[in-house]
């Protein structure tokens, strides 16, 4: 006779085989997913940036808004981004932040165009970063269960 499983249980398996192959992600990995999607947005980023603000002023301190995007990093592991859950990507220089901010927030004087908003929320891009971080995702989730075959 077999036994039937009932709902807690089932919930209390599904869990723990998730918890498996998730939950004892380390930070490295964490931050391997949020990379990925990260790199998406940055590109995207850059493109509307040129797309819509490239000027043709040469400024030989500060170089073009557009070539100065990056992405922040976890230095050294010293936990500056631990509790992060958001996309790590922004202006190098502050100079082109606080540029950038007013184009896209508008000012008493300038009409804001919201271009970074409006990326943010572009469910095409949110798609592309989302299909970045799950590929990332499995891969560290094959080579752990890899790795634990290998025991």
């Amino acid at each position: 006779m077999s036994r039937q499983l009932d709902l807690s249980d089932g919930l209390k398996q599904w869990l723990d085989s998730v918890e498996k192959s998730t939950a004892k992600m380390n930070s490295a990995d964490r931050y391997a997913v949020e990379d990925a999607g990260a790199e998406v947005f940055m590109q995207h980023l850059r493109e509307v940036t040129n797309a819509k603000h490239r000027s043709t002023h040469n400024d030989g301190k500060y170089g073009h808004a557009a070539d100065n995007i990056s992405m922040a990093h976890d230095k050294a592991g010293s936990g500056y981004f631990a509790d992060s859950d958001h996309v790590r990507v922004g202006w190098k220089k502050r100079y082109h932040a606080m540029n950038m901010m007013r184009v896209n927030d508008g000012t008493k004087s300038i009409v804001g165009d919201h271009f970074v908003t409006n990326l943010r929320e572009d469910r095409a891009v949110q798609s592309e970063m989302l299909n970045a971080e799950k590929r990332e995702f499995n891969k560290i989730i094959n080579k752990n269960q890899s790795d634990k075959g290998d025991d």
